[in-house]
């Protein structure tokens, strides 16, 4: 039997194991878990109220909103104070919230579901929850229902501009963030601060009055007034919509700038994309072709290549090409017309609007590599353009010297050199504005409150004499009034303009009946409003763009001509 001294130590050492199970307990939970045990205890008597700015808001020109943002809310439950049972309440809720009849039941499930845990206290049930959804919910006056408020982008014109306003997603941690286009350039200025006010709360959560309470005020994003002007965004969107049907093309572009000030107008591309739905769309809808791809642009390269010449004087408009009289031979290879007919005797108008391919040929052999690619830097290939919008690319150009001589030759017609849409365009358009190449841009102002800033634009960059830009302007006219388009052209205005019809490189060789059919033009001739491009890609009617892009871009230019109000000159 063990003596009272036994049980004296066996009670001592028990004491002294259960004291330091309890030490050992006091470090996890003030060692290990005090971070997090005192963030519990803060939340219990701190109070925290959201005040989240809105992100900037989207203008078009005339100061209608492109893109908004109106307040939503998550609906949740704070289950230990449910006061209906959660069958009965989900009926209630799904009957408010499916989409359809069709789907009530399925809703009323998963909300019965999440309504009936046992391992949690706050379960979410609906998002987004608009005003009047919100309205009717807390008329079922049911107490553990409450509502996180958060910020949602409206499109008060549906999805009109996709490529050019973008969207917003969420990033890796959740938050807010722009993608593409004016989202996506400008998200940084676009997105609000939180902000909000916590101190002591009560038992219930509630803030204690006279307590002291911290401030922080939530800070809305900045707004951007842009150069996007509806009517004109509106008639390309459904003038292409229309075109890439009627001509059975696997998709196409509209681009049109603004001739003296580089400002874009109007930009679309089809297939599209919903900005407010974004996640049900192909992701290649969000790419914007007009800046983000290249291509190679054919004929309508023809009239830079042109300018360079007379800019340079080795031709004028009435130059005799003097190779004009059949196939062109480099090497082993012959360079051909398109349509396999030849001009003896052309003149350099002609070589415009008959789109021959040797007299360009004949015109870049004048010319010379370095003076011509310079001619190229000039107008500004191998560098971005600086648009302000998310996604831009540029292929570098090669000096001269690395020119193969033919590479170099049917660069002069527009194959065998890569360009962006845009790039084209902007060239193009320093033609219609007197020799000078202007960035395109497309925001004009930012604003917040009070606060406006303009903004900085790129100094205008004189390319060519304004006198070689007069030329090549009437020649671009005399290539309208009597190429292969002309029959689709507006009656009675002056349009300077060019066709251009690329065969698409499949497998390592060029398709003819695969093609990038385009448009490049201004109008009008003097004193342009605008100028554009239209392109059609792998149109199946006809490869050629004379019929195909050239009548799109004429229809559109006919309802443009008629906003601005310009009388026919003739």
């Amino acid at each position: 039997m063990p003596s009272v001294v036994s049980r004296t130590n066996y009670l001592s050492l028990g004491f002294l194991i259960l004291f330091g199970l309890c030490l050992a307990r006091l470090f996890y939970w003030q060692v290990v878990l005090g971070g997090e045990l005192s963030a519990q205890a803060r939340s219990q008597h701190i109070s925290f109220a959201n005040n989240q700015g809105q992100r900037g808001v989207v203008y078009a020109r005339d100061g209608s909103v492109l893109v908004g943002s109106e307040p939503v809310w998550l609906t949740y439950a704070y289950l230990p104070s449910l006061k209906n049972k959660p069958g009965e309440l989900a009926g209630k809720i799904a009957e408010l919230t499916a989409t359809d009849s069709a789907t009530v039941t399925n809703e009323k499930e998963r909300l019965s579901s999440l309504l009936s845990k046992n391992d949690t206290s706050w379960v979410p049930l609906h998002r987004p929850t608009d005003r009047d959804l919100r309205k009717k919910i807390e008329e079922l006056k049911e107490p553990a229902i409450g509502f996180d408020v958060y910020e949602r982008r409206m499109y008060p014109e549906g999805s009109m501009a996709a490529i050019l306003t973008g969207f917003v997603g969420k990033d890796e941690s959740g938050d807010e963030q722009g993608y593409f286009g004016l989202e996506g350039y400008y998200d940084l200025l676009l997105s609000s601060k939180k902000g909000g006010t916590s101190g002591e709360a009560s038992a219930r959560g509630g803030q204690i009055a006279g307590a002291d309470f911290d401030s922080v005020e939530g800070r809305h994003g900045v707004s951007l007034y842009t150069s996007i002007d509806p009517v004109v965004q509106l008639t390309i969107e459904s003038e292409l919509i229309d075109s890439v049907v009627k001509y059975g093309a696997e998709s196409g572009t509209v681009a049109v700038i603004e001739t003296n000030t580089g400002s874009i107008l109007g930009m679309a591309s089809w297939p599209s994309f919903e900005q407010a739905n974004f996640n049900s769309f192909d992701p290649k809808t969000y790419r914007n072709t007009l800046i983000s791809d290249s291509f190679e642009p054919g004929s309508i390269f023809k009239p830079l290549v042109i300018a360079a010449g007379v800019d340079a004087g080795v031709i004028g408009p009435d130059t005799i090409c003097s190779i004009c009289v059949g196939p062109y031979q480099i090497d082993k290879y012959s360079i051909r017309t398109w349509d396999n007919k030849y001009h003896p005797g052309s003149t350099m108008t002609d070589v415009l609007k008959n789109s021959d391919n040797v007299g360009m040929v004949y015109v870049g052999d004048l010319l010379g590599k370095d003076r011509l690619v310079e001619y190229y830097k000039r107008f500004g290939f191998g560098e971005k353009t600086g648009v302000d919008l998310q996604g831009e690319i540029a292929s570098p150009l090669r000096p001269g010297g690395d020119w193969g001589p033919v590479e170099f030759a049917t660069s002069t017609f527009g194959q065998g050199i890569v360009v962006t849409q845009l790039q084209i365009l902007t060239a193009v358009n320093a033609i219609a504005n007197n020799g000078y190449w202007v960035a395109p841009s497309v925001v004009d102002k930012f604003t917040s409150g009070d606060w406006e800033k303009k903004t900085q634009k790129v100094e205008p960059k004189k390319v060519i004499e304004e006198k070689t830009a007069e030329i090549v302007s009437q020649m671009m006219v005399a290539a309208v009034k009597k190429g292969e388009a002309k029959w689709a052209a507006p009656k009675g205005f002056e349009i300077a303009g060019k066709t251009g019809t690329a065969q698409i490189a499949v497998g390592g060789k060029y398709d003819e009946e695969q093609t990038y059919a385009s448009f490049i033009g201004f109008a009008p001739s003097k004193n342009p409003r605008f100028t554009m491009l239209v392109t059609l890609k792998k149109p199946t009617t006809s490869p050629w763009a004379s019929e195909t892009a050239a009548p799109a871009w004429f229809r559109i230019a006919t309802k443009l001509l008629d906003y601005y109000g310009v009388q026919p000159s003739q």
